[in-house]
């Protein structure tokens, strides 16, 4: 019964740790940039009104952030690419 719990912990995003069954949330950063409206979005908004051009675009980036949540709080519960340490080295 335990391994089949397991299986379905893993299938919700759940991990056991210390014999606790705790949720994983992964989350992927993103960079927002100004967008540059081209020809053919500023020819469509002045021939239709209700057109809206973005004023960012929003692109993945490389970084990664993992959390994990419930059960007691601890030190680390968070873990996330920095500029002066990656994501690996944090979970070694």
């Amino acid at each position: 019964m335990q391994q089949q719990e397991a299986q379905e912990a893993r299938k919700l995003g759940m991990v056991t740790v210390l014999g606790k069954v705790s949720p994983l949330q992964v989350h992927r950063g993103g960079h927002r940039t100004e967008h540059v409206a081209t020809e053919k979005e500023l020819a469509e908004a002045k021939k239709n009104s209700w057109i809206r051009i973005p004023r960012f675009d929003y692109a993945p980036s490389e970084r990664l952030r993992f959390n994990l949540s419930g059960g007691q709080p601890h030190r680390a519960s968070e873990w996330s690419d920095t500029p002066g340490r990656s994501l690996e080295d944090q979970l070694v």
